[in-house]
Formats: C-alpha cells, sequence, structure tokens
C-alpha cells in the first residue's frame, strides 16, 4: 500500500505485536528481542498514512463503482485559479478527478487534458513543468491501453509529490492533499447513492475518518501558512461530523496467523441517516468553497 511518509510512527503498533511474541520457548523469546530492536530504530519516525487518490477509486472499483459522468470539476474553469490556494486547492481537486476518469477508462485524450491542466496550476505554484517529457512521452507510448495509462496516472501521483518536497512546497502539497481528499470524498459519496443504497461504499465512506485524522495530523505542522491554518480549520469541521457515527465497542482479541498477527474487536461504526448526510452536506459545501477560491 502506498502512503505518504511524513516522520510520524505509529509505535503503539509494535505493542500488541510484541505482546503475543511473548512466550516460554527461545524462539518466541528471539522473536520479541528482534522486535524490540526494530522499535528502537524508528521509534521517532512518523508516517502519515494518506492513501492516494488512484488508492482510493482502486477501492470504489472494487466495490462495484462505476463512472458518473458529469460529476468531476469543470477543467474549463482551470484559468480562473491565480491565488496560492486556489490553485493548489484545486491542483489536488484535479488530480483525484483525472485518477477517477482514468481508474474508469476515460482515454489518452482526458489524460492529456488533465495534464495540461495541472501544469498550468503547477507553474501558478512555482514549480515549472512539473510533469515533464517523460510523463508525455510514456502517454504517447501507451495510446489507448487503459491499463497502462491508469499506472502511469498512479506512479506520476507520487512522482508529484516528491517534487512538492524537493522544492520545500510542504505548505502548499497540504492544500493538495486537502482538496484531494474533499475531491475524493465527494465522488464517494456520489457513488453511494442515498443513505442505505450502498451499504458496502458507507463502509468504506466511513472508514475514511482514519485518512482525515492523518490529514490533519500532517496539515497542522505547517498551520502557521495562512492559507494551511484555514483549510485546516474546514477540515476539522469535517471530522466533526463523523462524531454522529452509530458505534459499538467489542473487546480487543489478537489472532496469530502463520506469518502475522490480526487485531479483532474495538470500536465498529456504521453511519445513521443524519450522519451521513451530514457528512454529505459539509463535504459538499466545503468542496464548493474550494472550487470558488479563486
Amino acid at each position: 500500500e502506498t502512503i505518504l511518509n511524513m516522520k510520524k510512527f505509529l509505535s503503539c503498533f509494535l505493542l500488541p505485536l510484541i505482546l503475543v511474541a511473548c512466550g516460554s520457548d527461545e524462539n518466541n523469546a528471539k522473536k520479541e528481542l528482534e522486535l524490540i530492536e526494530e522499535s528502537s530504530e524508528i521509534k521517532n519516525e512518523v508516517v502519515y498514512a494518506i492513501p492516494s487518490p488512484n488508492e482510493q477509486f482502486d477501492l470504489l472499483q472494487a466495490l462495484g463503482g462505476e463512472l458518473i459522468p458529469g460529476i468531476v470539476h469543470d477543467l474549463s474553469q482551470i484559468n480562473q485559479y491565480n491565488s496560492t490556494m486556489g490553485a493548489a486547492l484545486n491542483f489536488g481537486i484535479y488530480t483525484a478527478d483525472a485518477a477517477y476518469m482514468m481508474r474508469f477508462n476515460q482515454g489518452k485524450k482526458v489524460f492529456m487534458d488533465y495534464v495540461s491542466a495541472l501544469d498550468r496550476l503547477g507553474e501558478q505554484l512555482g514549480i515549472a513543468n512539473i510533469y515533464g517529457d517523460e510523463l508525455l512521452e510514456a502517454i504517447e507510448e501507451a495510446q489507448e491501453n487503459a491499463t497502462m495509462l491508469y499506472d502511469i496516472s498512479s506512479d506520476n501521483y507520487l512522482k508529484v509529490y516528491d517534487k512538492m518536497i524537493e522544492n520545500e512546497k510542504e505548505a502548499e502539497l497540504s492544500l493538495i492533499l486537502a482538496g484531494g481528499w474533499v475531491e475524493t470524498m465527494f465522488i464517494l459519496f456520489e457513488s453511494a447513492g442515498d443513505f442505505g443504497q450502498d451499504m458496502e461504499i458507507e463502509l468504506a465512506l466511513v472508514e475514511q475518518i482514519y485518512v482525515l485524522d492523518n490529514l490533519i495530523n500532517f496539515m497542522s505542522n505547517y498551520a502557521a501558512n495562512e492559507y494551511v491554518g484555514e483549510t485546516l480549520t474546514f477540515m476539522v469541521d469535517i471530522a466533526n461530523q463523523f462524531s454522529g457515527l452509530d458505534c459499538e465497542t467489542s473487546a480487543v482479541e489478537v489472532k496469530q496467523g502463520e506469518s502475522s498477527y490480526t487485531l479483532l474487536g474495538g470500536d465498529s461504526c456504521l453511519f445513521t441517516a443524519d450522519s451521513f448526510n451530514g457528512l454529505r452536506n459539509a463535504v459538499n459545501g466545503f468542496r464548493t468553497k474550494f472550487i470558488g477560491w479563486l
């Protein structure tokens, strides 16, 4: 699974592994020691698990989602974004739209349209030629091969991320990630339909609480930037909508497999009609605000 690694490590994850490794025999003792040594080496690293839009739409397709014509942001509006905040937020929105369109096989011309638009916004953000000739050559080579085009789209997302870090544009990256997540949520809600219509996509939406938590933590590192700070308040407002979920708590147990451990139990949450519609309205409202930020 691809994640954006940004200096955070969830050290509590190691604890159950160490505990279940303990035993009376020498092999278990050795396994425990190895885990402790691993944790001592990386305990200060922090990892924020923020799936790319491509990964999110891989899941949507796996759950039976289909392309809904006309729901993505209109590319013809690309030239209106002249502020850093507007350009960054909508770079994220258009990036998510491109992933969605390519996941559902919309072809080479559509991909090229998005590449051109995003390159324009990249210039606005101070990153000239963000894609470069290598991407264009790869698209030309792929022609109308849907699998190749989608793979290029997915790989390019990570290259853009690396380029932002390389150019010390972490604040702008925060805005891009926020715009991309809001657009992804908008598309997931549109795919889910009304409350109770598609339980599998609804469950995927519930799980977004963890993605949003990591995104908020990442953005908080750059909250001193006025644009990030303002956007962060919107993301927190969306996070508050998750408080209306219907949750049950069960005891946590560890199940040992042949080569891994699985944690069972904990909180299990579902939407109520009010929490589903409240979250949907919040996402739609901030998407409209982001699109209107020129």
